[in-house]
């Protein structure tokens, strides 16, 4: 209880241990020496007969130490004198935890305008609350004022209904993170945004808005759209190829990177077999008699920095020997580190076969060449020998 002048003159045992003094302490004080807040003093004067005013001050302590107090003032008259009734509470954790939360809010809203990404809050209406500084550069002139409709705002010429691929509707639909890459019109362009939508929930777990997190990545997908076409070609490129292209690496398997699914016609083993030695290592199923070449010829030509070409025989997944064509050369970094090898395997061996074919019969016609030339030589020699009689004939008739 305080008087017009200031004089504190009663205090209960919740006031005294709140500001440290004993009450015969405290009842000698006058609240100008308590209350550091000189505004505040206008209050216990009685200006304010019969009203309840509710305020916020710093007390200092017995110790000297300073608290927050929230203070309760109902002034009344009594026995001719003004005395203000005074309700303190101990708000300093309060007023901690207020100036701590003032401080998050207060970063929070620096990141989000300083981040490269664009950050909007969405209704369950699909009304836009909040855009930060990102989404104002790329959706210029919106009022939220009037809480304009995303759908329209965040495309060129406006949408007339939501998004087929719209996140944020999923979201404030059941309450889970969605993401979706747009397809939004602006001025006669399709901008790519990746749009993750998180929900924010009450107290009593129901979604009242989304928060959409954007970025633009128009350029990324345009490069992502170029290399599936560029992989889309080099796989109808190698597919025509007549051979296995591989891209392996210069070790004691020949581990393949890469390798075609052309292998399989070759071999009779799938290409994932052999993709990192996952069932079986390419140098495997070379010829054992062979292995020793294939091995040389590849190191020589590292050595040199020139490609290799090289003629052996494999084993098929029938045990079935087949005789291959290997091209290939090793590629190298810019320190001249030996990186992989690449090139191609091509099944020779109906070639082989004809070749030997076309050596038997070589072989064959020059025996029959021989045999022919034999044989002419006793005619010749048959018909010297018959010259030879009938000259002899002639002389004795």
């Amino acid at each position: 209880m305080v008087r017009q002048d200031g004089t504190i003159t009663y205090a209960n045992d919740a006031s005294t241990g709140l500001l440290g003094y004993s009450r015969e302490e405290l009842l000698e004080k006058n609240i100008a020496d308590v209350e550091s807040c000189q505004e505040n003093h206008k209050y216990y004067r009685g200006d304010f007969d019969g009203q309840s005013v509710k305020l916020t001050s710093t007390f200092c302590r017995k110790n000297g130490s300073l608290i927050n107090v929230e203070a309760t003032l109902v002034v009344f008259t009594w026995n001719r004198q003004s005395l203000a009734y005074c309700l303190w509470r101990d708000i300093t954790e309060y007023s901690y935890i207020e100036n701590d939360l003032w401080e998050s809010k207060e970063k929070l809203h620096a990141i989000l305008e300083l981040i490269g990404l664009g950050v909007a809050l969405i209704s369950p209406q699909m009304e836009v609350l909040m855009l930060n500084r990102q989404m104002r550069q790329w959706f210029p002139g919106l009022d939220l004022k009037k809480k304009p409709l995303c759908y329209r705002s965040f495309n060129t010429p406006p949408s007339d209904h939501m998004c087929d691929y719209c996140p944020t509707k999923l979201t404030l639909a059941d309450g889970l993170i969605h993401e979706a890459v747009t397809k939004t019109p602006v001025n006669g362009k399709i901008i790519n945004y990746r749009v993750v939508s998180s929900p924010i929930k009450d107290k009593k777990n129901k979604v009242i808005a989304a928060i959409e997190m954007v970025e633009d990545i128009t350029k990324d997908q345009n490069a992502f759209d170029l290399l599936c076409e560029s992989e889309e070609k080099y796989r109808t490129l190698v597919d025509n190829i007549p051979g296995a292209v591989y891209r392996c690496r210069y070790d004691k398997g020949l581990t393949m990177e890469f390798l075609s699914d052309a292998i399989m016609g070759i071999a009779g083993y799938p290409a994932a077999d052999f993709v990192e030695n996952q069932v079986r290592s390419y140098a495997s199923i070379i010829h054992p008699q062979d292995q020793e070449m294939v091995d040389r010829v590849i190191a020589q030509a590292l050595r040199s920095r020139t490609p290799f070409s090289i003629e052996y025989r494999i084993l098929d997944a029938t045990s079935e020997i087949r005789w291959v064509f290997q091209k290939g050369q090793g590629i190298f970094d810019a320190d001249g580190n030996l990186l992989h090898l690449d090139g191609a395997v091509c099944d020779m061996t109906e070639q082989k076969k004809l070749g030997q074919e076309v050596r038997s019969i070589k072989q064959n016609m020059g025996l029959f060449y021989k045999a022919a030339q034999s044989r002419e030589e006793e005619i010749a020699e048959l018909k010297k020998t018959i010259h030879e009689l009938q000259a002899k004939l002639r002389e004795k008739n």
